[in-house]
C-alpha cells in the first residue's frame, strides 16, 4: 500500500524487490517463533499449529471498533484489516499476561484479517496464500518488480548469482571492494531428517497452495509422497487432516 503514493512516473523509476520463503521453511518457523500471533504460542506440535484459525480473541469494544468503516487501528491497519484493532486491547493484554507468566515470550498480537471479505483466515496456510497473491498481484501495477528467493541468499554463489542477475537487468552496479555478506539464517531451514518435519513437508506437499507457490518458483517436495517398502516403492495417499495418522510418527502410508 506504501508504494500507492508514488506516481505512475515515479514508479518507473523504482526495483521492488520481494524477498520470499519457502512454505515448508516458513510455517515450520512461524510455528517455533510465532511472533505477533499470541493465540498460536505453545501450541503442542504442527498439527495444532496448521489446523488453527488465524486469529484470536478481543474486547467488545475492539469488535466495535473494528465495525467502523475507515476506523484507524494499529500498525496503520484499518478496520477490518487486523484483530485486535487497537493497540492495547484490554482482552489481548491479559492474554499477553497469561502466557508470559507461564514462562514463554510473546509479543503484542497482530492478526491480519483477508482482504476482501474482512474476517479471519482459517489457518495460516491460507494466510500465506493471501500474502503471497498479493505480492504476486503487486506485478500488475508495478512496473520494475523482481521475486527472489530468500534461500537463494544463504549461499555465496547464490549471492553473486542473484546480483549478477540484478546486475544485467536492471543495470546495477556490484560493489567493488566491499564484501557481499550472505544471509545467516540456514540454522532456519527445517532439517528434513526430522521425524516430525517429514510428517510436516507430507502434508503440506498434499495440502499446499501450489498453484500460487509455484509462481515464486517453490515445487512440492515430491519425494515426500513416496515411501519405500523393501525394493519396491509406492505413492502416498494424501489426506486434508494434519490429525490423520498418515502424518504421525509411526505411520507413512
Amino acid at each position: 500500500e506504501s508504494l500507492k503514493i508514488f506516481s505512475n512516473e515515479d514508479l518507473k523509476n523504482i526495483l521492488v524487490i520481494v524477498l520470499t520463503r519457502s512454505p515448508y521453511e516458513w510455517i515450520l518457523n512461524m510455528q517455533e517463533n510465532p511472533r505477533n500471533a499470541i493465540s498460536h504460542v505453545g501450541l503442542p506440535d504442527w498439527r495444532h499449529f496448521v489446523s488453527k484459525p488465524w486469529t484470536t480473541r478481543n474486547s467488545i469494544r475492539d469488535k466495535h471498533i473494528s465495525s467502523l468503516k475507515g476506523a484507524h487501528c494499529q500498525e496503520h491497519f484499518l478496520s477490518g484489516e487486523v484483530i485486535p484493532c487497537r493497540r492495547h486491547d484490554t482482552v489481548a493484554v491479559q492474554l499477553m499476561k497469561t502466557i508470559s507468566d507461564s514462562g514463554l515470550s510473546v509479543a503484542y498480537p497482530v492478526y491480519e484479517m483477508h482482504p476482501k471479505t474482512h474476517k479471519a483466515f482459517r489457518s495460516i496456510k491460507d494466510f500465506r496464500r493471501a500474502k503471497m497473491l498479493n505480492f504476486y498481484n503487486m506485478s500488475k501495477w508495478v512496473p520494475n518488480i523482481r521475486f527472489i528467493q530468500a534461500e537463494m541468499l544463504t549461499t555465496n554463489d547464490g549471492l553473486l548469482e542473484t546480483m549478477q542477475m540484478l546486475q544485467n537487468d536492471y543495470s546495477l552496479g556490484i560493489c567493488e571492494g566491499g564484501e557481499m555478506e550472505k544471509l545467516s539464517f540456514k540454522q532456519y531451514l527445517a532439517d528434513p531428517r526430522g521425524e516430525e518435519n517429514k510428517n510436516f513437508f507430507k502434508w503440506y506437499s498434499c495440502n499446499g497452495h501450489w498453484p500460487i507457490e509455484e509462481k515464486f518458483g517453490y515445487r512440492r517436495k515430491r519425494e515426500s509422497l513416496y515411501y519405500s517398502k523393501g525394493k519396491k516403492k509406492f505413492k502416498f495417499k494424501c489426506s486434508a487432516s494434519p490429525f490423520d495418522s498418515k502424518y504421525s510418527r509411526k505411520s507413512g502410508k
